[in-house]
């Protein structure tokens, strides 16, 4: 399970909805998660987007201890976390991802952008994965068409994630934009000839363990968020910025016997 951009302490994020996956990596069976970034809404009141009434805790380290409490339960399925923009912010202070949230659910530590690596319990590789968390960017468009809106933002995902040059990852996740977006390998056909005639074939699944993984074998997503646009009463920075309204959740990647079977949203 990939979660990123909780934003702890933004009065607009869907607490409940973090509770949901909490209780589903609790209660599913070999089912393990990963948090890639904007762990924190680390927003100081110098910065134009504070609102008073938007912050739910004022205190940084509040906001770290809060969330940490939260994954508490699950601290033994979590494979790590990374830091994002927000709390990046604050690095001048001290790292809270590492310092806090790592440090107390004893996980490792993934600056903001890392690998993976998966094995089996004899400890022979399976796949790696590349995770990220970009600090600009945005995936768009405005095609009036929601099919092909849909797939020109999984085009600019993938596309994003494929300039990272991670040839030897055969999954590769971006969080910041706060959309879900999931490209899947694509078997394209090409044709050959045998002297005799032309024949058609396809391009095989992607070797999980090779030192090189075609770019359209690969398996690509971007992350939603948990953060709410509208409240009533309150108007937080994304509602005065006329941002979209976006899914709120996580992705999943189904693993069986070393490969990636498929990749869904959980939407909550």
């Amino acid at each position: 399970m990939w979660v990123a951009c909780l934003h702890e302490g933004n009065v607009h994020q869907h607490r409940d909805g973090i509770r949901e996956v909490i209780d589903y990596v609790l209660s599913t069976k070999n089912c393990y998660a990963f948090a890639c970034g904007d762990i924190g809404d680390a927003i100081l009141h110098t910065d134009k987007r504070w609102e008073r009434k938007g912050q739910k805790e004022t205190s940084i380290l509040q906001q770290y201890n809060s969330i940490t409490d939260l994954f508490m339960p699950i601290k033994n399925r979590m494979l790590g976390a990374i830091s994002g923009n927000h709390d990046w912010k604050l690095n001048g202070f001290g790292d809270c991802v590492e310092g806090v949230f790592c440090s107390r659910l004893e996980i490792p530590y993934g600056t903001v952008a890392c690998k993976l690596i998966v094995s089996d319990p004899k400890g022979k590789l399976q796949y790696k994965a590349f995770i990220h968390h970009p600090f600009t960017g945005q995936i768009n468009s405005n095609h009036p068409d929601p099919l092909m809106r849909e797939a020109a933002e999984t085009s600019q995902a993938k596309r994003k994630l494929c300039d990272q040059r991670m040839g030897d990852c055969v999954l590769n996740i971006s969080a910041h934009f706060h959309k879900g977006r999931i490209a899947k390998p694509f078997q394209d056909l090409y044709l050959v000839d045998d002297g005799k005639a032309i024949k058609q074939k396809y391009h095989r699944e992607a070797n999980p363990q090779a030192e090189y993984i075609p770019e359209d074998l690969r398996w690509y997503a971007t992350l939603p968020g948990f953060v709410k646009k509208h409240l009533m009463g309150l108007s937080g920075y994304v509602e005065r910025s006329g941002y979209k309204p976006v899914e709120l959740g996580a992705i999943r990647s189904f693993t069986v016997a070393g490969k990636i079977t498929h990749m869904d949203k959980k939407l909550v």
